[in-house]
């Protein structure tokens, strides 16, 4: 279920010249840095189809 949830919150979290950008409402909900690094995680691993990807790669 944490899955799910990271992956909805990265509809408040923008990515730009390689880097992420954390709108405010992702900030107003997650003040602690762990949370956020942890989300980050998991939004860069299936952008970049990592090996630890849950999703499969969009054709």
């Amino acid at each position: 279920m944490q899955f799910y949830q990271d992956m909805v919150w990265g509809g408040f979290i923008g990515f730009y010249n390689d880097e992420f950008i954390d709108y405010e409402v992702y900030k107003e909900n997650f003040l602690d840095e762990n949370e956020r690094a942890r989300i980050r995680d998991v939004l860069s691993k299936e952008a970049t189809n990592d090996s630890q990807a849950k999703g499969t790669p969009c054709n």
